[in-house]
C-alpha cells in the first residue's frame, strides 16, 4: 500500500539550494510523525509544523532545505508512531498525479537537473546535458500527442520572463488588481511597459480599462504566450476558481505544468474575518505574497493558514485608494450570499423557493417598511438595494422589492467605488465590503437576522467578533434596526465616536498609499534569487467564461467571499 504525501512546492534558491514543502494529513489519533530524505550515507530531517483545523485532522506541514551542488539520489521516508514507511507517492493538494504524462517533473537549473518522480517518492539531482531540456520538452508534446490527440507546442514559445499579468474576475475589473494595474501605468513606466490587465473580451469594462493602459484577452493564444513569458501573476482571485488567472485547460497543463510555475501575488478581495483556511491556505494558494490589511487579520494568516510570516505583509488593499467621500442621500443595503440559499437551485419552482426563505421574506418586509419608507421620504433619502453576484439569476424577483424609494442594483452595472463613495449609510449582514465603507469612517449597521445559521451552514466563525470588533451595531431585529436608520438619518448619518475609535485601532493604515505600499513589497519579492515550483492542480477544473456558468460557480464557491 502506498502512502500519498502532498508535494506543495520545490524552491530553488541561487542555483544552489532547494527549500523541499510538503503536506501530510493524519488524524487526531496520529500525531507522532517524522519525515526525512535518505541517500546511501545520511538522513536529511524536515522541520514539522503541525497545524489542526478540525476535530478529526491534523495538518503536519514538512520543510526541508538542500545543498544541491553535487549529483545525488535521495529517498523520501515517514515514520509515523515509529513505524517507518518508504512506499511513497508524490501527490498534488488534490491527491492526484503531479504529472498526467506519466513522465518524471524535471527542474532545470544553470548546472544542475532536479528530478521528481512521484510515482516512488524520489528525487534525483544530476549534472545538466547539452538539450536535455530541449528534449525533455519533445518528448511531454509526442506523448501529449498519443494521449490527448492534440500538438501542443506551446512550450516552444518560452523566451524570457518579463511581463507582469494581472487580473480580478474574468469578467471584470473594479478590484484590487485594476487600480494597481492603474497604478503602475501612472507611476511606474518601465514597469508599464510589460504590464497587461487579462480580461474577458465581452466585459463591460473591458474599453474603459483598455484606456489605462494593455489589455490582454483571457484565454487567446496571447494570453498563454505572455502567461509562459511572464515572471509574475498579481490577483485579487486564486483557490477554487483560479482559472481565472490561468487560461490553460487540464490537457495543456499536461505539457505545460513545469513552465506556468510563476511567482503569485495574492492581492485579496476582501478581509478576512471569518474561518476560510479551508481554501486560502497554504494547501490550495502557493503565494509569494500574500496581502491584509489589518493588524488582526495579518495575526489570523499568520497564525492559521500555514504561510510564512515572510509571505505575509500589511499593506492594505490598493482598491482603498480609489475611495473618496462623496455623500449623497443613499443608504446603501449589500447583504451577502447564504450556502443554505443552494436548496433554493433544486427546488422545482426556484423563485416561490426564494420568496418564501428567510432570507427574502426579511428585506422584503424592510424595504417595506412604513416607517422607514416616510423617513426616507420625509429627509429626501434614497435606498439601494444591491444583489450579491450569486443573486442575480433572481434579479426579477428581487426587481418585486423596488419602489419609489428603493433601487434593486445589479453588479453588473454598478461600480463598488462608486456606491461606497455615494453612500452615507452602510446596512449589511457579513459582507467584507463593510472595510471599503469603514475606510471612509461612514455609519455601518450589521443586519444578522440569522447569524446563528450563517455559521453553522455557510462559514465557520472566525476572529472576528462583529459585537466586539464591529465598525457598526449589531441588530437582529427588524424593529431595532428601523430605529437605528431613523437616528443616523436624523443625525446626518454621522458616525459615533466609539465606532469611529475602533476603525482607527482596527486599520494598519487609513492613508491612500496602499498601491504604493503594495508595489513596493512586490519589487521586493521580484528581487528574490528564487524560483518557486508549484504542485497545486486546483487551477485544472474547467471554468466556461459564460453568465449562466459563472452564476452557478458563485453560487457553490464564490458565495463564500469573505
Amino acid at each position: 500500500m502506498k502512502i500519498g504525501v502532498n508535494l506543495v512546492n520545490v524552491k530553488v534558491i541561487n542555483n544552489a539550494m532547494i527549500n523541499i514543502e510538503l503536506l501530510y494529513k493524519t488524524d487526531k489519533k496520529t500525531n507522532n510523525v517524522k519525515a526525512y530524505l535518505e541517500d546511501k550515507s545520511e538522513k536529511y530531517y524536515f522541520n514539522i509544523e503541525q497545524y489542526s483545523f478540525s476535530k478529526e485532522i491534523n495538518y503536519n506541514k514538512l520543510i526541508l532545505t538542500l545543498k544541491i551542488n553535487t549529483e545525488n539520489n535521495y529517498k523520501f521516508v515517514l515514520e509515523q508512531d515509529s513505524e517507518a514507511f518508504t512506499n511513497i507517492q508524490f501527490l498534488d493538494n488534490k491527491d492526484e498525479k503531479i504529472n498526467l504524462l506519466n513522465i518524471p517533473y524535471k527542474i532545470f537549473t544553470k548546472r544542475l537537473v532536479i528530478t521528481i518522480n512521484d510515482e516512488n517518492g524520489t528525487i534525483n539531482v544530476s549534472k545538466r546535458k547539452n538539450f536535455e531540456k530541449f528534449k525533455h520538452e519533445v518528448s511531454k508534446t509526442v506523448k501529449a500527442k498519443k494521449q490527448y490527440h492534440k500538438w501542443y507546442i506551446l512550450n516552444f514559445f518560452k523566451t524570457r520572463e518579463k511581463y507582469y499579468l494581472l487580473n480580478d474576475r474574468i469578467l471584470y475589473g473594479d478590484d484590487n488588481a485594476e487600480q494597481l494595474f492603474r497604478y503602475i501605468n501612472l507611476n511606474d513606466k518601465k514597469m508599464s511597459k510589460y504590464t497587461y490587465f487579462v480580461l474577458d473580451k465581452n466585459s463591460p469594462n473591458y474599453k474603459e480599462i483598455s484606456k489605462a493602459g494593455k489589455v490582454v484577452k483571457y484565454g487567446s493564444l496571447k494570453h498563454k504566450l505572455k502567461y509562459l513569458n511572464c515572471k509574475m501573476v498579481i490577483s485579487s482571485h486564486a483557490s477554487y476558481y483560479d482559472r481565472v488567472y490561468n487560461p490553460f485547460d487540464k490537457q495543456e497543463m499536461a505539457v505545460c505544468k513545469e513552465n506556468i510555475n510563476k511567482q503569485f501575488i495574492f492581492l485579496q478581495h476582501g478581509v478576512i474575518m471569518n474561518d476560510v483556511h479551508n481554501f486560502l491556505n497554504r494547501e490550495h494558494i502557493i503565494a509569494d505574497l500574500f496581502i491584509t490589511t489589518t493588524k488582526p487579520e495579518y495575526d489570523e494568516v499568520v497564525k492559521n493558514y500555514m504561510y510564512d510570516k515572510e509571505k505575509i505583509v500589511c499593506t492594505g488593499l490598493a482598491r482603498f485608494d480609489r475611495l473618496k467621500n462623496e455623500r449623497k442621500k443613499i443608504i446603501l443595503i449589500a447583504p451577502t450570499w447564504r450556502a443554505f440559499l443552494e436548496d433554493v437551485e433544486y427546488a422545482k419552482d426556484r423563485v416561490k423557493s426564494l420568496e418564501k426563505s428567510e432570507f427574502y421574506q426579511k428585506y422584503q418586509r424592510l424595504l417595506n417598511n412604513e416607517k422607514l419608507i416616510n423617513i426616507v421620504k420625509e429627509y429626501g433619502y434614497k435606498i439601494q438595494f444591491l444583489l450579491h453576484p450569486a443573486s442575480e439569476k433572481y434579479k426579477d424577483s428581487f426587481m418585486n422589492l423596488k419602489n419609489k424609494y428603493v433601487d434593486i442594483l445589479s453588479t453588473k452595472d454598478i461600480k463598488y467605488s462608486t456606491l461606497f463613495k455615494e453612500c452615507s449609510l452602510f446596512i449589511t449582514d457579513y459582507s467584507s465590503t463593510h472595510f471599503d465603507v469603514a475606510f471612509l469612517q461612514k455609519p455601518i449597521i450589521y443586519y444578522q437576522f440569522d447569524q446563528k445559521k450563517f455559521f453553522s451552514s455557510h462559514y465557520n466563525k472566525g476572529y472576528y467578533d462583529y459585537g466586539k470588533d464591529g465598525f457598526g451595531e449589531l441588530i437582529e431585529d427588524e424593529d431595532k434596526i428601523i430605529n437605528k436608520i431613523i437616528f443616523y438619518i436624523k443625525n446626518n448619518c454621522e458616525i459615533e465616536e466609539k465606532f469611529k475609535n475602533i476603525i482607527v485601532h482596527t486599520f494598519h493604515y487609513l492613508d491612500y498609499n496602499n498601491s504604493k505600499r503594495t508595489l513596493d513589497e512586490i519589487k521586493k519579492v521580484e528581487r528574490k534569487e528564487e524560483k518557486n515550483y508549484r504542485f497545486n492542480s486546483v487551477h485544472w477544473s474547467y471554468v466556461k467564461r459564460d453568465d449562466i456558468t459563472i452564476g452557478k460557480i458563485y453560487c457553490k464557491k464564490i458565495w463564500r467571499e469573505y
